[in-house]
């Protein structure tokens, strides 16, 4: 027997057993204290097939386990040995719950869920405590799988305790069921935070049974309007006891729970249907529109009946208009199609949302409405046009065609553009056919309508290789950028031969288009070409060339940075450089760094260099340091502080000793970098008597980084020669610090109740 023929024989049996189970409905050793049927423990039992049976091995399937090489594998595998394993094979797979590739103990520790004996949710348990935080909350998860009273224990305890296997425990709860799970949950939705009590009352909503649904209605009477809003949210079933309350609630006025309370009212069937028509048509009620929602959730004639009701009376209320359309289009009914029709075709409010539900809908009673609608209601005609010709209608093409030929400029334009839009293949040979019957103004517009297609059609390359050589310069550009999209070897080849056109828009359009194409020699000879015919494409042409590694490229930069005093022009060549990412290209950003007589551009280059970690950054920054560009020289020490050395230290604690106090003031910025650095520390202090108070206060922030801040900083406090500004300013970064002992906290309180009132202690 295959393996396919075995997976096919499981299956079979799989059904045929939940199928016979079903209709024997036999009694289960788990039954329910309430009465004589299965508990719905039970019935969520994993279903037992013995592996003889369907011809598998369950010591073979261990072994394929053990031997398995992708997470695929072994969660395929897994899954198939939890229906069939039992504690021996627990055993001989349980090194797997310890393998380090992510996915491989959850799998095989949610297979033991599904085996389910007391050993694996023993197991289980015990894994609940593992140090991996997945495998912790994998081991959770699998325990809800199990259906078991001992695994009920711990899910109970896991879910009161606000940790990170809270929540997989709560639905743990879920999947169990059980009349203890519902009091568990109950216990936590009334007592837990915000988010976890919304946990734990949606846990409840999706157990289904009695127990839980009568749990849910005496959540709605908490005193937390957070915990009843919720309840009234998870609402699925309605007594005549819930009933009541919810119709005092949604009459109450309380707007946090009166549209929950209208939206729990549409489960409840006839009874509810007075409260939601009185509440649909209350012109003051604030749950006006979710009542109306709720009517069309009950979907009875009743209903449908009050719906056309508010409608007629909303010609004045566009949202409540829309609202109500979109209840009424629930309904499946011929009365509903036809009322969704007229208010299509009517002008009062609504009609817009109508005749979008119309163009989910077919019958030719449809259809018609839909052509007087694209006739009459220009705003509509593009999306009705385009449903219409997407799908084939021949009279929706042949009025879009209308349009498109004896229409106005504008007209004949949407026209094309439904085209377009309906995308299918008649619907684009169309829009080609169009286009290439265009002359004049409209037809740039035309093609660059071809360039929002996929234009790969033969019939439409012919159509902008005609255009491409126009005499028009905006219809030759149009043309190009449909080639651009079109990304076929014949575009590319066809964008190569109007390079060289000697129109510069033409040509510029051309280089644009090429980005989206893997350039060749041929491109690459084309692109320089067009650089050197119009010189203002060199950047663009550098650019792509330098993407494709050409050596085209490196040149056209060289030349740019020699000789462009432009800072812009130089910081894009700079850009592009460090873009390409070649050892020639970061040897040419190096050079510029050094030698670009444009202060920017030597900062860009720099800036390169130390964002991209090129240990060359240390060479030119520790020159750059003495630049005569006061911006130079502050990225040059941002750049030793980013790409740290014992040079680039030296070089900055040079710098500390400028007599120019803004770069005191950058190198003890920058000096903060290095940490635990003796050296740099050390001067950083001495920097908090710096006689510039700029220098001294940046020095006082890197300061507050060091494991020595608290003496520093708190010799500066303490220090009565310097100003209160300056001693204030050592104070907040060491309270800021967090890291205040006693004695040093009452050293700071002592001097801040010192500070005259007189003194502004932000005058910097």
């Amino acid at each position: 027997m295959t393996s396919l023929t075995r997976w096919k024989v499981l299956c079979g049996v799989l059904v045929t057993m939940l199928s016979w189970s079903w209709l024997r409905g036999s009694p289960t050793p788990n039954a329910s204290a309430h009465g004589g049927g299965p508990s719905r423990a039970a019935l969520n039992r994993p279903i037992r097939v013995s592996p003889g049976a369907l011809g598998i091995s369950t010591d073979d399937l261990v072994r394929r386990l053990l031997a398995a090489k992708t997470v695929t594998e072994v969660r395929s595998l897994a899954h198939t040995l939890g229906t069939v394993g039992d504690d021996r094979a627990i055993d001989g797979v349980i090194s797997l719950v310890d393998d380090p590739r992510p996915g491989v103990p959850d799998a095989v520790l949610g297979a033991f869920g599904v085996i389910a004996t007391d050993h694996a949710v023993e197991i289980l348990i015990a894994r609940t405590k593992d140090s991996r935080s997945d495998v912790r909350l994998a081991a959770v998860a699998a325990l809800g799988e199990t259906h078991s009273s001992r695994a009920e224990e711990v899910l109970a305890d896991l879910a009161r305790i606000g940790d990170e296997l809270q929540t997989t425990a709560i639905a743990g709860l879920a999947s169990l069921g059980t009349d203890t799970a519902v009091e568990v949950l109950v216990e936590i939705a009334e007592s837990a935070e915000e988010s976890v009590s919304s946990n734990a009352i949606s846990a409840l909503s999706r157990i289904e049974t009695p127990a839980s649904n009568a749990a849910i209605a005496r959540l709605v009477d908490s005193p937390s309007v957070h915990v009843a809003s919720s309840a009234l949210a998870a609402v699925s079933v309605v007594d005549d006891t819930l009933l009541a309350k919810l119709v005092a609630i949604a009459k109450s006025g309380q707007k946090d729970l009166a549209e929950r309370a209208v939206d729990a009212l549409s489960h409840g069937g006839a009874a509810a249907f007075p409260t939601l028509r009185a509440l649909a048509l209350d012109e003051n009620a604030d749950v006006r529109a979710t009542a109306i929602r709720s009517l069309a959730t009950l979907g009875s004639d009743a209903a449908f009946e009050t719906l056309k009701t508010v409608l007629d009376a909303s010609s004045d209320n566009a949202s409540l208009a829309e609202t109500t359309v979109d209840a009424i289009s629930t309904f499946t009914t011929d009365d509903a199609r036809s009322l969704l029709i007229s208010t299509a075709l009517g002008e009062g409010a609504g009609s817009g949302r109508a005749v979008n539900h119309l163009i989910g809908m077919s019958g030719s009673e449809v259809d018609a409405a839909l052509l007087e609608i694209a006739q009459a209601q220009p705003d509509m005609r593009h999306q009705v046009l385009t449903h219409l010709v997407s799908v084939g209608n021949a009279d929706g093409t042949a009025l879009a065609m209308q349009f498109a030929k004896v229409g106005t400029d504008q007209d004949r334009l949407d026209a094309m553009r439904v085209f377009a839009s309906a995308g299918t293949p008649g619907a684009l040979d169309t829009l080609v056919t169009l286009v290439r019957n265009e002359h004049g103004e409209l037809k740039p517009d035309a093609l660059r309508m071809l360039a929002s297609t996929t234009p790969t059609d033969p019939a439409l390359m012919e159509v902008v290789r005609e255009s491409m050589h126009s005499s028009s310069t905006d219809e030759a550009v149009a043309a190009i950028s449909v080639l651009g999209r079109a990304g076929s070897e014949e575009a590319r080849d066809a964008l190569v031969e109007v390079l060289g056109s000697s129109d510069s828009q033409v040509a510029a359009a051309a280089v644009s288009a090429m980005e989206g194409f893997r350039p060749t020699e041929t491109v690459a000879a084309a692109l320089q070409s067009a650089a050197s015919a119009h010189p203002e494409l060199e950047l663009p042409v550098m650019q792509q060339l330098l993407t494709a590694g050409s050596p085209a490229g490196l040149a056209i930069a060289e030349k740019a940075l020699r000789s462009e005093d432009d800072a812009y022009t130089g910081y894009r060549v700079v850009q592009a450089l460090d873009r390409a990412g070649t050892a020639q290209a970061r040897d040419l950003v190096a050079k510029s760094a050094t030698e670009s007589r444009v202060a920017d551009v030597r900062s860009y280059a720099i800036q390169s260099l130390a964002s991209s970690g090129d240990r060359r950054a240390i060479d030119v920054a520790t020159q750059a340091i003495k630049d005569s560009d006061a911006y130079v020289r502050q990225t040059a020490a941002q750049a030793l502080g980013t790409v740290q050395s014992e040079r680039g230290r030296d070089a900055l604690l040079g710098m500390t000793r400028s007599a120019d106090s803004s770069d005191r003031r950058l190198a003890a910025m920058n000096l903060r970098s290095y940490g635990k650095d003796d050296r740099a520390a050390q001067r950083l202090v001495e920097l908090l008597r710096d006689p510039d108070t700029s220098v001294a206060y940046t020095a006082i922030d890197a300061v507050s980084y060091s494991d020595d801040a608290t003496n520093a900083l708190g010799s500066v406090v303490r220090n009565t020669g310097m100003t209160y500004q300056l001693r204030w300013r050592a104070a907040n970064a060491l309270r800021n610090n967090g890291r205040l002992d006693q004695s040093t906290k009452a050293m700071i309180e002592a001097f801040e109740s010192s500070i005259p009132q007189d003194v502004n202690i932000y005058d910097y």
